[in-house]
């Protein structure tokens, strides 16, 4: 996927588990049953998924993935899990088609002893460690293995978003973080979104969110502690849209050229700006500028340092910039700007390569 070229990301709405599960149980655990609700169902149901995935032992089985990708700095971390999540797992189309759970309630003496799946048996949450063996999952499994990544981190509480949009009876799950007082969420693919981009996020796929609530986990030395935050409708999503300023255009375009030119081994060439301006064939053997776009919802300062460092290596490791980084070998000179245009941030790499003798001869 070449995330810097799409217009909107390509996320898979998965079918919601059957509706009356959550209701039943909720009614079950205040009647009298003989058995225990969470062994049973928590395959099947939300609440008791996340207190029985993200436990503490479930976690114990992905802390090797988890440690390598946990960094000093938090917003750092979140990256790191979700480019992970991105570059690692597949989405289960198989999965996806599977028929709802169906069950049937056994009784005795008007007590409950027992409940049986009818129908849709293999459509399931599966654990953290389960999705990353299978290489694959629907939005519920993306969400609980990256809320579980990141619990494994001892990062906790952990956020899921349980998402419901208009005129439809499919849900989504995501997981979430809160930074600041702010909630981001983290859907299967880069970026870290704000609420009011993922909102847009959704519109740009057809889709309008209605509603969703917000499941705070908590890790602990058993079952993880699982408790309903707070219902947000949409409107509350469209007012936390970041805004990227100048401030950040001129931050993000600095720390890409101090990061270029200390490890690409380049000198800051501030004159390159004024390319096309003036001839450089009495000072430059080589000059190029290249234009490279990144959708603005990728860029929030709270995650300006994982956004260059995502930027770095993009450029200087992916296939797609072969060419860039071609000219940037036979360079010895960089300059950066960068500026917005449409739904773009657009980097600007002036490149060339100096004569040691030269003299500047502007007209």
């Amino acid at each position: 996927m070449n995330n810097t070229t799409l217009s909107t990301i390509l996320r898979v709405v998965c079918l919601a588990l059957i509706a009356s599960i959550a209701v039943n149980v909720s009614a079950y655990e205040t009647k009298q049953c003989s058995i225990d609700l969470r062994e049973k169902l928590w395959r099947y149901n939300l609440t008791y998924a996340l207190e029985v995935a993200l436990s503490y032992s479930e976690l114990q089985k992905i802390k090797n993935v988890s440690d390598q990708l946990k960094d000093d700095d938090f917003s750092q971390s979140v990256w790191n899990v979700l480019e992970w999540v991105d570059n690692n797992i597949q989405y289960d189309y198989e999965k996806r088609n599977l028929s709802a759970p169906e069950f049937e309630y056994i009784y005795s003496n008007g007590e409950l002893i027992d409940i049986k799946v009818v129908s849709g048996v293999n459509n399931t949450y599966q654990t953290p460690y389960e999705t990353i063996k299978k290489g694959k999952g629907v939005c519920r499994d993306y969400a609980i293995l990256t809320a579980g990544l990141l619990l494994a981190m001892n990062y906790s509480p952990r956020y899921i978003f349980d998402i419901n949009f208009e005129n439809t009876n499919e849900g989504h799950l995501a997981a979430g973080v809160k930074i600041n007082d702010s909630y981001f969420i983290l859907d299967q693919h880069l970026p870290v979104y704000d609420l009011g981009r993922y909102y847009s996020s959704w519109m740009d796929d057809g889709r309008t969110i209605k509603n969703c609530t917000i499941y705070e986990v908590s890790k602990t030395n058993s079952f993880a502690k699982v408790r309903k935050v707070r219902l947000i409708d949409g409107e509350e999503f469209k007012k936390n849209a970041y805004k990227i300023d100048q401030d950040d255009l001129k931050r993000i375009s600095n720390d890409l050229l101090n990061l270029f030119a200390h490890s690409c081994n380049l000198t800051p060439d501030r004159d390159l700006k004024d390319f096309g301006k003036w001839h450089y064939r009495n000072q430059y053997e080589f000059a190029k500028k290249w234009t490279i776009k990144y959708d603005q919802s990728f860029y929030h300062e709270i995650f300006h340092k994982p956004f260059i460092s995502y930027v770095f290596r993009d450029i200087t490791e992916s296939e797609k910039y072969e060419d860039v980084m071609g000219d940037i070998k036979k360079s010895n000179r960089i300059w950066i700007e960068s500026d917005l245009q449409d739904r773009f941030i657009c980097i600007y790499l002036y490149l060339a390569k100096f004569k040691q003798t030269a003299s500047v001869h502007k007209p």
